[in-house]
């Protein structure tokens, strides 16, 4: 079975559902607000603890970050976000499947746990390199090992936010799924890439980008800020074109 280049992908799919349904039923244990408020803001600041640490510890250190780059991606990223309003539709998604399973429920925290738990399975590095690990080499262990981490996260969060967390599954699925099959495809051409300092920077660069998008996240969970956590998810994939651009020219 290990030997199917999807197979990373389904496990983790099944792992963040696992986690978000057990949360969920978790949340549905009736507690004091206090409680509630005090385990909100745990997990808020262990999403800001994971951002943080995404901007410190990088899958390349040797290949180095273009900061510059990573605040014109930003930049560029979220401009196309917006003007796409791709938070506007994930949330209306996960509004339609809370109408239809959520007996009822009218707060927003279904659409919240699917948006910002999707964003925190799928811009990290091990997102990344696990697919196309799995893809080139059908070396596994990396989507794993992430998925043991998704599903230990999907659990904590849907304590907060409920089964919209287990949503998450069905594009963590998609985007891993895809970058795998892209990568069997590619083969032994994007093997040698990896070795190479430009895929190690733009991969940073892009790891970069989404621990930023991690700390928002952390912060709209504490109250702070109002951040459209999906919008700003074009801005991953920026340093790729970026970097392309300034390799042509």
């Amino acid at each position: 079975m290990q030997k199917f280049i999807l197979f990373g992908s389904i496990v983790n799919f099944f792992t963040v559902i696992l986690g978000g349904v057990l949360g969920g039923l978790c949340r549905k244990i009736k507690m004091p607000e206090r409680l509630r408020t005090g385990v909100m803001s745990a997990m808020a600041l262990c999403v800001m603890y994971i951002g943080i640490d995404g901007m410190i510890h990088f899958k390349y250190p040797e290949a180095g970050v273009n900061v510059i780059l990573c605040i014109v991606s930003m930049a560029i990223g979220v401009l196309i976000g917006e003007l796409l309003n791709i938070d506007k539709a994930m949330n209306s998604l996960g509004l339609k499947v809370q109408k239809k399973f959520g007996k009822g429920s009218t707060d927003n925290s279904f659409s919240d746990g699917l948006v910002s738990c999707t964003v925190i399975f799928c811009v990290g590095a091990m997102a990344i390199v696990g697919s196309i690990d799995s893809g080139i080499s059908l070396d596994h262990d990396t989507i794993l090992a992430k998925s043991l981490i998704d599903c230990i996260t999907c659990f904590f969060m849907a304590t907060t936010f409920g089964f919209g967390c287990a949503l998450a599954a069905v594009p963590t699925f998609l985007y891993q799924g895809t970058v795998t099959v892209a990568a069997w495809a590619a083969g032994s051409g994007l093997e040698s890439l990896m070795a190479g300092q430009l895929f190690g920077r733009t991969l940073n660069e892009m790891s970069l980008c989404g621990s930023i998008v991690i700390m928002a996240i952390g912060m709209n969970m504490l109250g702070f800020t109002k951040v459209r956590v999906a919008n700003f998810l074009p801005a991953l994939f920026m340093p790729i074109l970026c970097e392309l651009f300034l390799t042509l020219f």
